[in-house]
């Protein structure tokens, strides 16, 4: 369960402390956690951002502006 040397050690020390503090503990690691998520997630959509400007800027894609798309649609055809 614990990976090594240093983590066996805080975990130990994190088990002796009160319950109530010891959620406390687990809620500020899951904070940093979720905030480290959230951040890579957000490089991520930045990343397929810039992805997609250069593929317009080096026309690989064609832009269609939205009523085009919408008309298509709702006459039933592919836009």
């Amino acid at each position: 369960m614990v990976a090594n040397n240093q983590t066996k050690a805080l975990f130990d020390a994190a088990m002796k402390l009160a319950p109530t503090e010891r959620a406390a503990l687990l809620d500020g690691l899951l904070a940093e956690l979720s905030q480290e998520s959230e951040q890579d997630v957000a490089q991520a959509w930045a990343d397929v951002a810039e992805s997609r400007i250069d593929e317009i800027n080096s026309e690989k894609v064609q832009l269609i502006d939205g009523d085009s798309i919408l008309n298509a649609l709702s006459d039933g055809r592919r836009p």
